[in-house]
């Protein structure tokens, strides 16, 4: 049988109302490890995080020896070659969708799993918002409460190592604690904070 039906096991099925059943067949292939809704979706239904790409772009040894090395754009025609020689390959129709580009290259970005530093945000947004709701700190106008509420009491956790080569954003990592935390701090400050590391999506 060839590679491309048995370099896997069968394939999870789930069932989420993300889908829009009216959409097309109803069904939809999820990648966690190279979509922000997929991972999120990973996440609630316990999925495998497979990441099939390289730093440069090429795929690697997870697409399986047929496509590993290639270009991702030229593995899709290749993709649809193999199908076709297999006959399991249906068709094809333009479908309107939203693509990510980067703002400097115009380049099509590939959301790629890698190690990064964040910063617990909760413990500073209770503090926030219970100043507000002591009458220790006015938000001005007033019709602004609402959003500031609706904000910090939905904030998630800030990426403080992203990926933005052009811009001077750097963190310092001072010491590393054997309980797994970073000690981060800028070496002018001479007080250094703690910020927990982890993974996370980038």
């Amino acid at each position: 049988m060839p590679q491309l039906l048995t370099y896997r096991s069968l394939l999870p099925i789930v069932e989420d109302s993300y889908v829009d059943p009216e959409f097309g067949t109803g069904a939809v292939k999820l990648t966690p490890a190279h979509d922000f809704n997929d991972y999120k979706l990973g996440e609630r239904h316990n999925l495998e995080f497979i990441n099939i790409l390289n730093e440069d772009g090429t795929l690697n040894e997870n697409a399986g020896p047929m496509f590993q090395g290639q270009k991702r754009f030229n593995a899709r025609y290749t993709v649809v070659d193999e199908l076709t020689k297999l006959g399991l390959f249906v068709k094809k129709e333009p479908n309107a969708m939203t693509i990510p580009l980067c703002e400097k290259t115009k380049d099509v970005i590939e959301p790629y799993m890698t190690p990064q530093w964040w910063v617990r945000m909760k413990e500073m947004a209770d503090d926030a918002l219970k100043v507000v709701e002591e009458g220790k700190v006015k938000i001005s106008p007033e019709s602004a409460r609402k959003s500031y509420d609706r904000w910090l009491s939905n904030i998630n956790d800030w990426c403080i190592s992203r990926q933005l080569w052009y811009v001077p954003h750097r963190s310092f990592a001072m010491s590393l604690f054997t309980n797994g935390h970073f000690q981060v701090g800028s070496p002018h400050s001479g007080i250094p904070r703690h910020f927990r590391g982890g993974g996370g999506p980038p």
